[in-house]
């Protein structure tokens, strides 16, 4: 390839033919032969350009290409008084940009400048260390320059340092000065305006808000409060009542409306709530101030351990139109394409012979949304909502890496994803390379491209394998009659379980309360209630079998007992929930040895043992398929089983060891635990069932109703969190009562009198 490279060519790479060198260069500089690119594991090694060495010439200048692609231009020193008196520092070079980078306009950059730098970094080292000096030598200079009050006290001077102390202690002692005189005020209102009350009537007061909650609480004050002011601009609310407030007219305006104007309970107007609910403007793609918030929660916690996050993603179906933003007036409704994504749909249109109407993408029918939570905490949000009319595994391959880089560049650092077992997210993590290769194909780890150190895994959804298995179960010999599942020649029948249904039909008081008509004699409807099948794959119905009925089906009994603890060791909801249920295997992870991982894995060895013994029948392939769960049901348990235990060892021993007393002891211990519904999207599905229930009798909003419902349960926080509808169980949430509300900034805007209007 040619040396010289024409102007304003930002970033170039060139190989010799003869696969003998390979330089990359950035603003027309080649960097040196030990910069850290070289030696990025996408750079693969030289090979000669011949015939037979096409494939593995392309991929090296492939590798080295997205080498050079998810690298950023270091910004150099941008401080402007360092920009400004460029001459003086001669250990550096003044870049005018003159390559349009859209990171800085103009800056210095010291002479052994890196120019490339991994997307978590701004700047290079030696750039880093000297915008570090020059900030220390500002500091010096200006020894009397206001402080701001975040700075760090390592970072200050000493005479700083006590500038600022004796700040903080002046707006002290005015801080006390001011609620002195607030007290003798609040005592003369006392003496000269206070109303006695008797004993008795003071005594209930006292009594009932006593245990009351901090819910209760607050509401009473601030009811008392609103009752007192004169006009409602005086009534400053607290920001659970305007939380609550959001979350009862989101569920419904008019009934809201009646409630302020009962006179019973003061509340929040109307326009005092727009303020709260349209704080961000509702907008697809990603969610920036979602992101924002849970990685400010996430890095308040000086261990690495809370700021592992897993992803989540799934569709809902929404209403489709077309209709026009009040706010911004573009046209709403349409998938968002990007230019990758719209050359591709073109493309196909003209092999297919299909004029394009006006070249506009496709309505949208589903909302693609992710969602985000700790692994460690209960901080979770929606952190990206995409309008989709046809989702492919491309589209979802390039959406989700797009999410994980929003959030690794926060400092939020994705583990894990998971999904359901739909055939384009079963597509979308076969585009993967595997690091972990396992005999049967399965994928479930692959390297996370924007943290080279870390992998990412991947799980199919929990309660969603289970409703497979269950259904597997139920056409063995029933319903659609599809399979007859066998093993050591036993057949394995959903006629087992009616027969227990039967034997109990009349019967008032029941040993197997758990079977009813709904999960025994399945529809449409409850084949995809989670509830249902759980009440089937319980240890109930398989000691039922094996106790009472004392049927000869020790392998129907082996089965139900296994996919029931196989099921619980991976959904404990809480803390002590094994202690409450009696149930070792719903018990939190805090130990990265945990004995139920060889359960686990001992689950995927009977699996194994059946696939075996399937295989060496001497019968066709049709019914070898009949005897076993389906394929895609085998490869999400081996797919969830391997991405559960790798994801806990990696997050457990990624904690640090705190003290805590105990009975006037110090006891060394790890911090944090795992609970293993975190790693589920029941989160998801109840945010789904909210943004249904917040549009009355229209389950399916349209896009800009979905965007606005998401905004106002931003802004609702852990409340409404717990709904009786939807296909996962409640969650109750303990309600943080100190939990701000962001309001929506106040614009001035000036009248502009320079016009003629003449």
């Amino acid at each position: 390839m040619p040396n010289q490279l024409r102007s304003g060519v930002k970033r170039a790479i060139n190989v010799a033919c003869d696969g003998s060198d390979l330089r990359v260069q950035v603003h027309m500089e080649t960097l040196p032969e030990n910069h850290e690119i070289y030696g990025h594991e996408l750079m693969k090694p030289l090979v000669p350009l011949f015939s037979d060495t096409v494939k593995e010439f392309a991929d090296v200048l492939v590798g080295a290409l997205f080498s050079v692609q998810f690298s950023k231009v270091c910004v150099g020193v941008d401080l402007p008084q360092c920009v400004e008196k460029w001459q003086n520092h001669v250990q550096c070079t003044l870049d005018t940009n003159k390559f349009e980078e859209t990171e800085y306009s103009r800056t210095l950059r010291t002479n052994d400048c890196s120019y490339l730098v991994s997307r978590r970094r701004k700047r290079c080292t030696n750039c880093t260390k000297y915008l570090d000096a020059m900030k220390k030598r500002e500091e010096r200079r200006d020894p009397d320059g206001v402080v701001h009050p975040q700075t760090r006290d390592d970072f200050l001077s000493p005479h700083r340092l006590r500038t600022k102390l004796q700040h903080k202690q002046k707006t002290i002692r005015a801080q006390a000065l001011k609620i002195g005189r607030l007290k003798e005020r609040l005592n003369k209102i006392l003496k000269t305006e206070a109303v006695p009350v008797d004993e008795e009537l003071s005594n209930e007061l006292k009594t009932s808000m006593k245990d009351a909650p901090a819910f209760v609480k607050i509401f009473w004050e601030q009811q008392q409060k609103a009752h007192a002011v004169q006009g409602a601009s005086g009534m400053k609310w607290h920001p659970l009542l305007i939380r609550w407030a959001l979350h009862v007219k989101s569920i419904s305006s008019s009934a809201y409306s009646a409630m302020r104007d009962s006179g019973f309970i003061k509340l929040p107007s109307e326009r005092t709530l727009y303020e709260y609910s349209h704080a961000n403007p509702a907008k697809e793609g990603i969610q920036h101030s979602v992101i924002k918030r849970l990685a400010g929660v996430a890095l308040k916690n000086l261990s690495e351990f809370f700021t592992y996050f897993v992803l989540m993603f799934d569709e809902m179906y929404i209403f489709r139109n077309v209709v026009y933003n009040k706010g911004t007036g573009e046209i709403v409704g349409y998938a968002n394409l990007d230019s990758v994504e719209e050359e591709l749909r073109q493309l196909e249109n003209q092999l297919g012979e299909e004029s394009l109407k006006e070249d506009s993408a496709p309505v949208a029918k589903t909302m693609l949304t992710y969602m985000s939570r700790n692994i460690g905490g209960k901080d979770h949000g929606v952190v990206a909502c995409f309008p989709t009319g046809v989702l492919t595994k491309e589209i979802l391959h390039s959406r989700t890496w797009d999410v994980i880089e929003a959030l690794e560049l926060a400092g939020i650092k994705v583990i894990l994803l998971v999904a359901d077992g739909h055939p384009v997210n079963i597509a979308f993590i076969y585009m993967h390379k595997p690091l972990t290769i396992l005999p049967s194909g399965v994928i479930f780890d692959t390297l996370n491209i924007y943290s080279l150190d870390r992998p990412l895994y991947f799980m199919t959804d929990l309660p969603h394998l289970l409703k497979t298995i269950r259904n597997c179960f139920s056409n063995s010999g029933a319903h659609k009659n599809t399979r007859m599942l066998m093993k050591n020649s036993e057949h394995i029948t959903w006629k087992t379980i009616i027969a227990c249904y039967k034997s109990e039909e009349a019967e008032v008081l029941k040993c197997c309360h758990k079977l009813t008509p709904q999960n025994v004699f399945l529809n449409s409807y409850s084949v995809m209630k989670v509830s249902l099948a759980a009440q089937v794959m319980s240890r109930t119905v398989a000691l039922y079998i094996r106790d009472v009925l004392k049927l000869n089906r020790p392998e129907t009994i082996k089965f139900i007992l296994l996919v029931n603890d196989w099921f619980d060791c991976m959904n404990g909801k809480y803390k002590g929930q094994d202690i409450v249920e009696r149930n070792p295997n719903l018990a939190i992870y805090n130990d990265e040895n945990d004995k139920r991982f060889d359960f686990l894995f001992s689950f995927l060895q009977y699996l194994d043992e059946w696939k075996a013994e399937v295989e060496a029948t001497n019968i066709p392939k049709e019914e070898k398929q009949k005897r076993i769960l389906s394929h895609q049901t085998l490869d999400g348990i081996e797919r969830t089983t391997h991405g559960f235990v790798a994801t806990l060892k990696y997050t457990l021993g990624k904690r640090r060891t705190i003290e805590v007393k105990k009975k006037d002891q110090t006891v060394h211990m790890k911090e944090g635990y795992i609970l293993g519904r975190t790693l589920q999207q029941d989160e998801e599905e109840h945010y789904f069932s909210r943004q249904r229930g917040m549009g009355g009798g229209n389950v399916h909003p349209s896009v800009p109703q979905f965007l606005q419902h998401q905004t106002v349960m931003e802004a609702h926080g852990n409340l409404g969190m717990k709904r009786a509808r939807g296909n996962t169980e409640g969650v109750a949430r303990t309600i943080d009562v100190d939990a701000p509300v962001e309001k929506r900034k106040k614009v001035n805007r000036k009248l502009d009198l320079s016009e003629n209007w003449d």
